[in-house]
């Protein structure tokens, strides 16, 4: 009983068995009912015509004499309706002159022929049988007769009770058997087989339920992968500074290096790549979780941006890099976090000023739309190739690895503004043409976050 496609046949079997009951009820108590009066109007009919046809005869001769063969005539006329129950005619002193009743049988109906209002005759219908003694024969009596028609009635329930059953539980079967198979796949997905799929067939609704489910293992096969590039990235990044530092100090202590101040402050510098990464790699875990540190507040972004850009202007200069700032006049509001802008903008310039030559550009402009304020930081560096940007914010994502590292880059940066700006509401892109440069574009809500 716990079966979805057993309640699902009980309740298509009730529901069917139920309603095929009341119309088979209904059916027959109202073709009872008809066939009853049609009967007792067609016997008052045809006991009024006899009783006409019996006086004019009497008129006629004067006597009964002959009068057998107008009662065979009327019984070859009207077989079963009546004359089955028995019927007879009696003179005036109540002798049988033609027909005959059933020895059992009790006068149900006596209809008197009169002459000059004079009785010379009565005309005496039987009454009719109870049905349980009736015997089988005319098929009028099924309609008359109630035990014939109770078990006509407990039969039609029977067979239509039994068609239900199986209606129901081929139905029942169909509906279910999508989610059988949702079911067995679940557990294959528990079982972490993430290539199992189900097939969208069946009803509208199994089908959707289907394209869900399937939908729901493909980002959980996605996430499974990300999880495992994740691990496999973190091993690698821990792996090179912990490397270096083990070799360092292996080296100290087999006195191959001297202890000075310049050893300690190498490996000073791989613990602070350590201490990096595991920040940026809690960052990101918050901002996945929605629990990124947020301090929200309705913040004039043009003079932050300002005093961001100025120690980076300096040092664009001793690099011979033009650096302009180009920010619009009364920039509207925007809730947001001063800390965390300006860590994005810190991020972006930075790797402007990491990809910029000498001789380049780098230009920090600050407009308004009317639904969002943008910003902007573009360069003249050497670009990125159109097949690396849908990655660039992917967490360890590198277009060059090799230089990104030796720089102290940990490959989490950009992936890092990403998931502050997505905190803020906003969105932020990204364009280049390789050798030409590139441009970010931050885009924040103005007045929300």
């Amino acid at each position: 009983m716990k079966q979805m496609w057993v309640r699902l046949s009980l309740a298509f079997s009730a529901v069917v068995f139920i309603s095929f009951a009341l119309v088979a009820v209904l059916t027959v108590t109202i073709v009872r009912a008809n066939a009853q009066n049609s009967f007792e109007q067609e016997r008052e009919r045809i006991v009024e015509g006899l009783s006409t046809q019996l006086r004019e005869y009497y008129l006629t001769g004067g006597n009964w004499d002959g009068v057998a063969s107008l009662f065979s005539g009327a019984q070859a006329a009207f077989p079963y309706r009546m004359f089955n129950d028995g019927v007879r005619l009696v003179d005036a002193d109540g002798n049988t002159v033609a027909g005959e009743l059933p020895t059992d049988a009790q006068v149900g109906e006596s209809t008197p022929i009169t002459v000059d209002g004079v009785t010379i005759g009565m005309l005496e219908v039987a009454a009719p049988p109870s049905p349980e003694n009736k015997p089988i024969g005319g098929g009028f009596w099924i309609f008359r007769d109630m035990v014939r028609l109770d078990e006509l009635l407990v039969l039609l329930m029977f067979v239509g009770g039994t068609l239900s059953l199986l209606f129901g539980i081929m139905i029942s079967r169909w509906l279910t058997t999508s989610l059988d198979e949702l079911a067995e796949a679940t557990r294959a997905i528990g079982e972490g087989k993430l290539d199992r799929r189900v097939e969208e067939a069946g009803t509208e609704e199994v089908k959707t339920l289907a394209k869900s489910f399937n939908r729901m293992v493909d980002q959980l096969h996605d996430a499974e992968q990300l999880r495992r590039n994740l691990v496999a990235d973190v091993a690698h990044e821990l792996r090179t500074p912990i490397t270096a530092l083990q070799a360092n100090l292996y080296a100290i202590l087999d006195d191959a290096y001297p202890m000075t101040k310049t050893e300690i402050a190498g490996l000073y510098e791989q613990t602070r790549t350590l201490s990096r990464l595991v920040t940026d790699l809690h960052e990101i875990a918050q901002a996945e979780a929605q629990q990124l540190p947020m301090n929200c507040k309705p913040t004039d972004l043009g003079g932050i941006i300002e005093e961001i850009a100025a120690p980076f202007s300096v040092v664009a200069e001793s690099k011979e890099i033009a650096f302009a700032v180009e920010i619009a006049p009364a920039l509207p509001t925007v809730l947001a976090d001063k800390h965390r802008i300006t860590q994005v903008i810190n991020n972006l310039l930075s790797n402007a000023l990491r990809h910029t030559p000498e001789g380049g550009k780098i230009t920090l402009a600050v407009n308004t739309s009317a639904s969002d304020l943008q910003i902007s930081i573009s360069d003249t560096g050497e670009g990125i190739a159109a097949e690396h940007l849908p990655h660039v914010f992917d967490r360890f994502y590198r277009v060059d690895s090799g230089r990104s590292r030796d720089m102290g880059g940990t490959g989490l940066g950009l992936a890092i503004v990403k998931a502050i700006i997505s905190a803020h509401g906003g969105q932020v892109s990204v364009s280049s043409d390789l050798g030409k440069g590139t441009r970010m574009l931050v885009s924040l809500p103005v007045g929300a976050a």
